[in-house]
């Protein structure tokens, strides 16, 4: 998983059918050790954490369940919590648009030969992005743990018999 992505993916083939493995994410949900929830839905899986054990930047696994000739292509997606990453592509688009409009009023500004005072507000909106970009790799970083027992929990449901 490259430190560079938000929201690692992974590719995994496995010799089941995809039935088999939302019923063993079925069995293994109702054991009264779960550490995890789940939600099945046709060929998508979610597995998260008891709500008890979740924070603001608790992962969620998304898997998409795609049958072939070798088992069945599971895809899988780490990321926060639905909320949480429609707050963050929100502030990236609004804060990207906002410097696109004063890099372009100020090139305006510059071009006609006035002082491009506004060229500052781009500038600005560059350094936000990277400010929310490292909060969100900060985010990131706190869920490391719980990212790995939910791959843990996902290991035992392939396992399982």
């Amino acid at each position: 998983m490259s430190s560079l992505q938000l929201r690692p993916r992974f590719r995994k083939t496995v010799d089941l059918e995809a039935q088999q493995i939302k019923d063993r994410v079925n069995r293994h949900i109702k054991r009264p050790d779960k550490q995890i929830d789940a939600t099945v839905i046709d060929n998508h899986v979610i597995l998260r954490l008891l709500s008890d054990e979740q924070h603001y930047w608790s992962p969620q696994l998304s898997l998409q369940l795609h049958e072939n000739d070798q088992g069945t292509l599971i895809r899988g997606l780490y990321g926060p919590d639905p909320k949480v990453w429609t707050l963050f592509i929100f502030l990236y688009t609004g804060v990207g648009f906002i410097g696109l409009i004063g890099l372009m009023y100020g090139l305006v500004q510059w071009s006609l030969g006035m002082s491009p005072v506004v060229l500052w507000i781009g500038l600005a909106a560059g350094i936000m992005e990277f400010v929310i970009y490292l909060v969100a790799s900060a985010g990131k970083r706190i869920a490391s743990e719980q990212m790995a027992l939910l791959q843990q929990e996902f290991d035992k449901i392939l396992l399982q018999k």
